[in-house]
């Protein structure tokens, strides 16, 4: 029996540490200390409504309003100790926004900060956006910073936002963004897809990986409504 659990043992250790972390997802309270610098912060209920995608049923999420006059209002989480991004370094969050923008996901510390904009294509709907920091693996970064509408001086809005993981980021690890691709639906995920196709369009795994593609996935668009039927693309400022 010893000897059984040990060999199980030893083939559970390689995976140890390798699940996702939930940094942040506001049930019961908030877990990492956000600080509104600038603007103001709040735990508050998900609001009904606003989720074509069913992705956030949790109960409590994040609002953070912007500070109106401050292009880029200052809102972060300052942790203790360095965040460990040996493995777990691709980083997933859900934001809601009021109206279509873009956010800016940044982290900071003793070593060189990395940071990555994203297009937010859609409003009023609960979307997840991924970031791939395996480029900063080996730094040392204990700051979150969240900046709602970039450059945008005249905002005052709330976006909310919620479910904040870090995950080992994969096939992904060590792929630059590359802003000529605009979605190969594996690693280059570089536009957003706005309304109509938001809940059409789906990355599935390649059904036929032969040929001229032999990519892990493709894209898989549903047609509905009528013969018309449109699906965009939104590219933002990026």
């Amino acid at each position: 029996m010893k000897r059984s659990l040990l060999k199980m043992l030893l083939l559970v250790l390689p995976f140890l540490g390798q699940a996702q972390v939930v940094l942040e997802n506001f049930e019961g309270a908030a877990k990492l200390p956000w600080n509104p610098i600038e603007g103001s912060f709040a735990v508050v209920d998900n609001p009904a409504g606003g989720d074509v995608l069913g992705i956030n049923t949790g109960g409590k999420v994040g609002a953070y309003t912007k500070k109106k006059g401050s292009a880029y209002s200052l809102f972060l989480a300052e942790l203790s100790a360095p965040i460990d991004m040996t493995t777990n370094n691709q980083v997933r969050i859900m934001v809601k926004a009021p109206v279509a923008t873009s956010f800016i996901l940044k982290l900071e510390g003793s070593s060189a900060p990395i940071e990555e904009k994203k297009n937010i294509a859609v409003a009023g709907q609960w979307i997840e956006y991924t970031f791939n920091f395996s480029a900063a693996a080996d730094r040392k970064l204990n700051k979150i910073l969240l900046f709602f509408d970039p450059g945008v001086d005249t905002s005052g809005a709330t976006y909310l936002f919620d479910n904040l993981v870090i995950e080992p980021s994969g096939a992904c690890k060590g792929v630059a963004r590359n802003a000529a691709i605009w979605d190969d639906f594996d690693c280059q995920r570089n536009v957003q897809v706005a309304l109509p196709g938001l809940t059409d369009l789906t990355a599935v795994v390649n059904p036929d990986k032969s040929g001229i593609n032999t990519s892990a996935k493709v894209g898989r668009y549903k047609d509905t409504d009528s013969e018309w039927h449109a699906m965009v693309l939104d590219y933002g400022e990026n």
